[in-house]
């Protein structure tokens, strides 16, 4: 919310013509967190979504290559993406090509599923994560992690029928019957 705030208020500025203050308050703070990757976009749209003179895309191109230039920039695919449509708007679409597949690349697909017994209880989560082909940079596993703490994504219960002999799913190498399965009838 404070990173809201802050862009708020240096927009606001800019917004008056008080461009100097703007970029010293977005200076200020991306000294203070350069992997702000927020900031670095909205530091760049004062220079391109303003209803002012000062209208800059080169400064704004700028503005987010030296975001996109911080190894661990939070939110690095929205930064690429913003620079995609600016590439784009000033016809240069072959490198707004490039940076939508950057931008594309780095966004895993996080699927999580919840295995459940016949009774409905639930046995167990799972998380699964996939990359696309290129992978994950190293820099952005922080971030990953992070994402997953913060906004874990909608589980898809999974409905399992387990034999009372069968191997327990919780993988503990048990039979089912010694294991999640006690006390159960139906299963």
């Amino acid at each position: 919310m404070t990173e809201n705030w802050r862009r708020a208020l240096a927009g606001s500025y800019f917004e008056l013509g008080e461009t100097s203050k703007a970029e010293a308050l977005y200076r200020d703070w991306l000294k203070a967190d350069p992997g702000w990757g927020w900031g670095w976009i909205g530091w760049s749209d004062c220079y391109r979504f303003t209803r002012t003179k000062s209208q800059d895309l080169t400064r704004c191109e700028q503005i987010l290559r030296e975001g996109l230039s911080i190894g661990d920039v939070r939110d690095r695919p929205d930064l690429a993406d913003r620079l995609a449509d600016l590439c784009e708007e000033q016809g240069r679409n072959e490198e707004a090509e490039d940076w939508w597949q950057q931008a594309k690349g780095s966004q895993p697909t996080i699927e999580t599923t919840l295995e459940a017994l016949s009774d409905g209880s639930v046995l167990r989560e799972k998380t699964r994560v996939t990359f696309g082909e290129e992978g994950l940079p190293l820099s952005e596993l922080s971030n990953l992690g992070a994402a997953l703490r913060k906004n874990p994504s909608p589980a898809t219960l999974v409905k399992q029928k387990v034999g009372r002999n069968e191997p327990c799913p919780c993988g503990s190498g048990k039979k089912f019957k010694k294991c999640c399965g006690r006390g159960s009838s139906s299963a």
